[in-house]
């Protein structure tokens, strides 16, 4: 038999059962059944339902066929087999291994082979007979980030993680402190990856086993200014004057100003970079207390660059007007500022496009 319909009953309480003897279908919330064959002599329909919510119930069409038109599906893996029913002369898409199926942690699915012929999962296939399709599976690479003397956060005792991952896999190089607690006076530097050097947020194809070793670095004038304002017993810090270009580097966390603290830098002619920064999470300063940018250069030829200035909630953010022509922005919640040389992001509550800074804050205010 055939059975063929669809329905809607009130989801994980109101279920549809089908038994044809052999196997038991349950159907709930909103569904469709196509062409589902059954294989004994019995059909047996039962809907169970309460009394709490009334949905519109279910409409099914059963059709007869001969056992000669029921063809036998089966998918192996290992010594087990999984078999379904399909009418002749039927299309019907490969199973997903997952549904019939678990693997190792180790190893992942490639394909359901055929004689010479290999499927992928949802492959449209047209059953002219009884058939079988048996598992391909291989076992993953595995990628192993190596702490270089660092601890995991997750084990002190462990100075590696391994990860297995299917072959092809494409992601992006994560930080260090997503998996390692950094030596004390380091900062993190990047990966080394058959001797290159890889920075946080670059693309990596996983084609085989592979290692990554943390590089761990002394801090630069980024750093240092990010752990000068990060000290909240001082309220206000006064005015920070650049002697010098201060770029972010691989690694680099934005510049942060917490809640409580008010400061000023004065960009002096020089350029604040964030850059690599900005690759973590789009910000390359972040503001929760008070930032003020000036520019005490002759040519006001200072700027800030490399990503997203945010400014969050009820956090301030001045700057004189030199500053300000050098800022494209957009308006939030807040105000997002971003710089000529960076990407808009799309922010889910923006609510207007400001071409400067100067008209974001005007707006913002």
């Amino acid at each position: 038999m055939i059975v063929s319909g669809s329905g809607i009953t009130e989801s994980s309480y109101d279920n549809l059962y089908i038994n044809d003897g052999n196997e038991n279908h349950k159907y709930s919330g909103g569904f469709n059944i196509s062409n589902l064959v059954t294989v004994g002599n019995t059909l047996t329909i039962e809907l169970q339902s309460d009394s709490s919510v009334v949905k519109d119930g279910y409409e099914l069409t059963v059709t007869l066929v001969s056992k000669d038109d029921v063809c036998p599906v089966n998918y192996v893996y290992g010594d087990d087999t999984v078999t379904k029913k399909h009418v002749k002369d039927s299309v019907i898409e490969l199973a997903e291994f997952d549904d019939l199926f678990s693997l190792p942690v180790t190893d992942a699915f490639v394909c359901w082979r055929n004689g010479d012929n290999d499927y992928s999962e949802g492959s449209a296939y047209t059953v002219t007979g009884g058939v079988t399709f048996t598992a391909v599976t291989e076992v993953m690479p595995v990628v192993t980030f190596d702490g270089n003397g660092a601890v995991l956060i997750t084990d002190s005792e462990k100075t590696q993680a391994t990860f297995s991952v299917p072959k092809g896999t494409k992601d992006l190089i994560p930080h260090s402190d997503q998996l390692f607690v950094k030596p004390d006076g380091k900062y993190f530097g990047g990966w080394t990856i058959d001797g290159r050097v890889y920075e946080v947020g670059e693309e990596f194809t996983v084609t085989g086993d592979v290692t990554a070793t943390a590089i761990w670095r002394d801090a630069n004038e980024w750093d240092s200014l990010n752990e000068s304002l990060a000290d909240t017993s001082v309220a206000d810090h006064g005015t920070i004057t650049l002697t010098k270009n201060v770029t972010a580097v691989t690694g680099s966390y934005p510049l942060t100003v917490p809640k409580g603290v008010s400061v000023t830098i004065d960009l002096n002619g020089y350029t604040l970079d964030g850059t690599q920064a900005a690759v973590i999470d789009q910000n390359a300063i972040a503001v929760y207390g008070s930032l003020t940018f000036t520019d005490s250069s002759a040519d006001t030829s200072g700027a800030v660059t490399g990503g997203c200035i945010t400014v969050i909630e009820d956090a301030e953010f001045y700057t004189n007007s030199s500053v300000s022509d050098s800022f494209e922005a957009t308006l939030t919640q807040s105000y997002v500022i971003e710089d000529n040389n960076g990407v808009r992001t799309n922010y889910t509550y923006s609510v207007a496009y400001c071409p400067t800074l100067a008209c974001a804050m005007t707006a913002a205010s």
